[in-house]
């Protein structure tokens, strides 16, 4: 993901990023260590996210190239479903916590999945918690019929095809052709891994 933010800032300091990841999860880690049960796990993480870090969805320009690239959002504070996601990802996994990609259609969602429960969030609304008859009805809203794998885990090359879509999307209502063929043969090589 920070290699793709490569195409908006060539000379991107990488080890940068990661260590303010760190950071966040750090901040957080007492906190977690020491609550009660999984789902306050979550809401902690979700509630640090988004309440305290102040991390939001973009409503105003919501097909800036900006709101794709990592970088972009930990800076901004500001992104897409997805890259939202990924900030809460990025920081479970440093925090060893159960939350998964849900690559569902229109609209990315977070799965956190524990011995006991399962719980969906969703990034753009606050790390709002749903249920998935919401999901199913979202989807039927939008005329996309529900299926099985739209709930299931994503894998990581999934969610980095996805994200490289969504830059391919940015860029071609910019008009920026030349970042679009070159994202598009990028993509080509992602997709080959993704099963």
């Amino acid at each position: 993901v920070f290699i793709l933010s490569r195409f908006d800032n060539p000379t991107l300091r990488e080890s940068e990023y990661k260590r303010k990841l760190d950071r966040f999860a750090a901040m957080i880690s007492d906190e977690v260590r020491y609550s009660l049960d999984d789902s306050q796990k979550m809401h902690k993480v979700l509630d640090f996210v988004f309440e305290e870090l102040e991390f939001t969805g973009s409503n105003t320009d919501y097909y800036n190239p900006h709101n794709s690239y990592l970088n972009q959002v930990i800076d901004r504070r500001e992104g897409l479903p997805i890259s939202l996601a990924l900030i809460v990802l990025f920081i479970a996994r440093r925090l060893e916590l159960p939350f998964h990609g849900m690559n569902m259609p229109i609209h990315f969602m977070l799965k956190f999945k524990a011995d006991m429960e399962e719980m969906l969030s969703d990034p753009f609304d606050q790390g709002k918690v749903v249920s998935y008859n919401q999901c199913y009805y979202f989807l039927k809203q939008n005329g996309v019929e529900p299926k099985s794998e739209h709930f299931k885990a994503a894998s990581e090359a999934s969610i980095l095809a996805r994200c490289i879509r969504n830059l391919i999307n940015s860029y071609e209502k910019k008009d920026k052709l030349k970042k679009v063929e070159s994202l598009k043969k990028l993509l080509n090589t992602v997709e080959m891994m993704v099963k």
